[in-house]
């Protein structure tokens, strides 16, 4: 289950093929893959570094935003008061986290069906 979902008339809510779905549960994947035994402080050294990688387009992550959903998706508890657009900064995110780890193509594979199975029993 994914701790956030879209409501009526969020963006995205009513996709007939389900992206944004899909990619949020690849962000909550890529989240616990990456911190499964992280602490609150790799949190921030990842959101640090992701913003200096990003250089001149490090605006486009909030970096308070970017913890919280962070956490979130650790801790299966939804953050409080972000309005959908701050929640689209997981897809950029999703983009950081994958290009941390590097991974092979069979475990982009394992991502998706993974997210694929997390997104159905959403």
């Amino acid at each position: 289950m994914l701790p956030y979902m879209p409501k009526a008339g969020d963006p995205g809510a009513n996709e007939p093929d389900g992206t944004s779905l899909l990619l949020r549960a690849m962000f909550f994947e890529a989240c616990r893959r990456r911190f499964a035994d992280g602490t609150r402080a790799d949190v921030i050294r990842f959101v640090a570094h992701a913003r200096v990688r990003r250089g001149r387009n490090a605006v486009q992550i909030d970096p308070a935003v970017a913890e919280k959903l962070i956490l979130e998706a650790l801790t299966a508890t939804p953050a409080e008061g972000l309005t959908e657009m701050q929640r689209s900064q997981h897809i950029i995110l999703l983009c950081e986290l994958i290009e941390d780890e590097n991974p092979t193509w069979g475990r982009l594979d394992e991502y998706l069906a993974t997210a694929r199975t997390r997104a159905a029993g959403a």
